[in-house]
């Protein structure tokens, strides 16, 4: 896990951040944010998906090695 990533969800739309923070292989800081925009007219199971699973913290202290591991992540259990 790491604990430099916190997930939220935006208010004024339907958009999350993921605030990242940590060290890469070269041990070198980094820190930033992504910021995602979902469209729940075209995906409305998906969005409400990742915004359940962003309300109840199960991203919070996960490492992500790519972004398009995000878009379709979740639980397996």
């Amino acid at each position: 896990d790491n604990a430099g990533v916190t997930a939220t969800v935006l208010t004024g739309g339907r958009s999350v951040r993921f605030d990242v923070s940590g060290v890469d292989q070269n041990n070198v800081p980094f820190s930033g944010s992504v910021t995602i925009r979902l469209f729940e007219d075209v995906a409305p199971l998906l969005t409400q998906r990742v915004i359940d699973l962003i309300t109840s913290g199960y991203y919070n202290g996960k490492i992500f090695h790519r972004v398009t591991d995000l878009l379709g992540a979740g639980p397996q259990d």
